[in-house]
């Protein structure tokens, strides 16, 4: 690409932020949250058509597929999401690097499902307790689906990076409305109950991967430059125990739930934990859209700079306090799309649920950061530390309470993690972000919620669940109401 069309590709980037910085964030999220959060979007069609058993299995068979995911490609987009900026001024190289990642991540995906199609029945059989959670057929679907998508992913954060919003909402949505349109098919027409639900994720992301792959054919190649690549590798492969262990203490809750009750409580465990764990594929969303804007905002110096993050941080706590709220509200009001007493049962955890979920947003704030900085080793290190932690803490507390015991267990490993990485991170960037103000909306967030559920919760779930969701709302906005005026002026000094 020369010189007068890279300027234009940086205008057309320049231009998108000050037409409006929130704008891709906005967009980024919203498709990004979607896109992961298609269980609660179909979690009225699985209460209707599907048993708690069929339930359990479901959301056991794709936690495991999510973890042996993390294999498929080497972290190879983690790598993309670090090494773009390294190549951003560069067009020509940027698409080499492109097609060099995207190749290696297919071929590695290939070889990694068929070595899984060999040991997949072993390993499920020594993970989980019941036999009804089988490898054949319902996890090699289940993990060929997390393999494409682990490839489509690659792209994706290309097009994210580059703010193409139409082109990445155009496949985003394929995929969302593809498979809830499949899905719905397959089991309430067709009546193939969990069969149908595995199926219709795997055909709408093998239809969009074959899509991408006939549209942009040259992003293929037989020859890997491992000049280029080697750098990647190196920095994505010390990220797979990280990203194991992340994936594994993430999920010890439900699994340690498998081992101690029967299937019907994990079905019940998994409406419970799908509502709440719609938090973690908010701030996944979140992760996803504010990383181009941080990341690239880190790599200047500056006042201007430094207010852009102090900024994209008080952004990325407020949405993700909000969601936490959502959540909530959503919890609440189970009785919208169940009467089952089992289901509705749960409506009382949802509180301690997002406490326990709060010190998460700073946990994932700060390894933003890690990632910024290249501090791949601290991560794995911690997160071995802090999972087994979590496996000692579910060992003791889960069989004895329960759910409350799941929910504390990963209180007290998330404000563990929450408040390591903060001191660590003070020898970085830390002392110029707004902690003090963050902090604030957290505490005051905490306090919203308790209060609300003392004055109203035994009264009416409904009623407690929309009234926190009107104080957060207001007390969000209020405390960040100069937030997009700061941030614009930001931009406007950059550009300047």
């Amino acid at each position: 690409m020369t010189c007068s069309n890279r300027k234009v590709n940086e205008t057309t980037k320049l231009t998108t932020l000050q037409r409006g910085p929130l704008q891709p964030f906005f967009w980024f999220s919203v498709l990004g949250f979607l896109q992961r959060g298609i269980y609660l979007l179909l979690l009225p069609l699985y209460l209707n058509y599907l048993s708690p058993e069929e339930i359990g299995v479901f959301f056991l068979v794709t936690l495991a597929a999510a973890i042996a995911g993390v294999f498929a490609t080497l972290k190879l987009d983690a790598a993309m999401r670090t090494f773009y900026f390294d190549f951003e001024d560069n067009e020509s190289r940027l698409l080499h690097y492109l097609t060099q990642v995207f190749s290696a991540s297919l071929l590695l995906a290939g070889g990694f499902y068929s070595i899984a199609l060999l040991l997949g029945p072993a390993v499920f059989s020594l993970v989980f307790k019941h036999s009804e959670i089988s490898y054949f057929p319902f996890g090699a679907i289940a993990l060929a689906t997390v393999c494409v998508q682990s490839c489509l992913t690659i792209y994706f954060v290309y097009l994210k990076n580059q703010l193409r919003i139409r082109q990445f909402a155009g496949y985003q949505l394929f995929l969302i409305l593809g498979t809830m349109s499949l899905q719905f098919v397959l089991i309430a027409g067709f009546g193939l109950g969990l069969i149908g639900a595995l199926i219709g994720a795997l055909v709408p992301a093998s239809m969009v991967l074959l899509t991408l792959l006939a549209r942009n054919p040259s992003i293929v190649t037989r020859r890997f430059d491992m000049e280029l690549l080697r750098p990647s590798l190196a920095y994505s492969l010390p990220l797979i125990l990280f990203g194991f262990l992340f994936m594994v203490e993430a999920r010890l809750d439900r699994l340690a739930i498998e081992r101690y009750y029967d299937l019907v409580f994990v079905g019940k465990y998994a409406v419970f934990s799908g509502i709440l764990g719609s938090m973690v594929i908010f701030a996944n969303a979140l992760d996803a859209a504010i990383r181009p804007f941080l990341f690239r905002s880190l790599g200047r110096d500056g006042n201007a700079a430094t207010g852009e993050v102090r900024s994209y941080v008080q952004l990325y706590i407020a949405a993700n306090i909000l969601g936490l709220s959502m959540v909530v509200f959503l919890g609440s009001n189970l009785a919208w799309i169940t009467d089952n007493p089992s289901y509705l049962s749960v409506r009382s955890y949802f509180v301690l649920g997002a406490t326990a979920m709060l010190p998460m947003m700073f946990t994932r704030l700060f390894s933003l950061f890690y990632v910024f900085y290249k501090k791949s080793g601290f991560l794995t290190v911690w997160m071995a530390v802090r999972t087994l932690l979590t496996a000692l803490l579910l060992s003791q507390l889960v069989p004895r309470y329960g759910i409350e015991g799941a929910l504390l267990s990963i209180l007290i490993s998330q404000l563990a993690n929450a408040l390591v990485f903060g001191c660590e991170l003070t020898r970085h960037r830390l002392r110029s972000l707004p902690i003090s103000g963050v902090v604030v909306q957290a505490l005051a967030f905490l306090a919203c919620i308790w209060l609300t559920r003392e004055f109203f919760f035994d009264q009416d779930f409904a009623l407690f669940g929309v009234t926190q969701l009107i104080f957060v709302f207001a007390f969000v906005v209020l405390l960040n109401r100069d937030l997009y005026g700061k941030l614009s002026t930001s931009l406007n000094e950059s550009r300047s």
